[in-house]
């Protein structure tokens, strides 16, 4: 029931959005390897949500009023203003593991895998920037929320378009791009 509310809420939210933009930003879910009915299911709501919020005014409010130790920015920006971050984001145009065209598409060839025990409740996720593959972690991806999942998702993909964060835990690391981003994604799905 309350995720009708939250997909109620947010498309609400979202369609002047829509009847604005020349083109919403959508999901293609290319491949999904590893996921048995139930888990698709669930990687299926995650994908409505993600177009949802990505598509919203209150995602576009909070990604250009983004700040940072008092700055309206994000770390880790690659020199880009918050409102060139959400452009090139809508754009869909992905750099790795090669430039795409900006065809308002998030391109995801996902793979559900189990970590090794020590990884298990430290990493959500992987990209590898030379190979279009996204690893889900499959500890994580059974026992988190939708929005939650959203999130990774998303996170997962900002670094597909080309941002970076500090491999390690950094006070700075939630303000980068792919963090902060994901975590908006999070905040909004959880409303």
């Amino acid at each position: 029931m309350k995720i009708i509310q939250i997909l109620t809420l947010l498309f609400t939210m979202s369609a002047p959005v829509w009847a604005q933009s020349s083109q919403p930003l959508l999901m293609n879910i290319h491949t999904a390897e590893n996921f048995t009915d139930q888990q698709y299911d669930k990687l299926m709501q995650a994908k409505q949500l993600v177009e949802l919020i990505i598509n919203s005014a209150a995602f576009k409010s909070r990604v250009l009023n983004f700040s940072y130790n008092g700055t309206q920015e994000f770390v880790q920006n690659n020199g880009m203003s918050n409102q060139q971050i959400y452009d090139l984001l809508m754009t869909g145009a992905e750099m790795f593991p090669q430039q795409t065209a900006s065809d308002h598409f998030m391109d995801f060839d996902l793979v559900l895998y189990k970590p090794k025990w020590y990884q298990s409740k430290k990493v959500l996720g992987y990209t590898d920037q030379s190979t279009n593959v996204i690893h889900i972690n499959k500890s994580f991806f059974n026992q988190a929320s939708v929005n939650e999942i959203a999130m990774n998702l998303v996170h997962e993909w900002v670094h597909k378009m080309g941002f970076d964060h500090d491999f390690k835990n950094t006070s700075r690391r939630p303000s980068s791009v792919p963090y902060a981003v994901g975590y908006i994604v999070r905040d909004l799905g959880s409303m």
